[in-house]
């Protein structure tokens, strides 16, 4: 109970049932979390996703120079399309549905809150780029 773990909100709403259980005489019952998944492995996803999105910038920035391939257009629109449902996932649903912003995610929990602007910030970078690359070899 100490942990103040807010990816498992549900088992400390849940702790008044096993003080009402005890005062009763009977035993405590552990109510397992009913977070979905990615509520309750944020943590590692979006570090994960952090890594994953950083480690594919400096490798297209290192390839920055290279002439980029006009017929394979289909793996940049796939990368806009990836990038902009990420962001509308963590923002239009995830957020929402947990009832939380990213401000309350920094002053309740700062490591999801700064996970969570970091994978923000590196998935617009993507969309950002994918653009770019997208405009950069449309025939002229």
């Amino acid at each position: 109970m100490n942990t103040n773990d807010p990816t498992i909100a549900s088992v400390y709403r849940d702790f008044a049932w096993d003080v009402t259980l005890i005062a009763h005489g009977a035993d405590a019952y552990y109510f397992t979390p009913s977070e979905d998944f990615i509520a309750r492995y944020s943590r590692p996803i979006f570090s994960g996703l952090t890594l994953l999105l950083l480690g594919g910038l400096v490798w297209y920035l290192r390839q920055w120079k290279r002439p980029m391939s006009k017929n394979k257009a289909w793996g940049k629109w796939i990368s806009l399309l990836i990038n902009l449902g990420l962001l509308a996932f963590i923002h239009l649903k995830l957020l929402p549905e947990n009832n939380t912003s990213i401000m309350a995610l920094l002053n309740r929990a700062p490591d999801l809150g700064t996970l969570t602007i970091l994978v923000t910030l590196l998935s617009g970078a993507w969309v950002i780029v994918s653009v770019w690359m997208l405009v950069r070899t449309q025939p002229k």
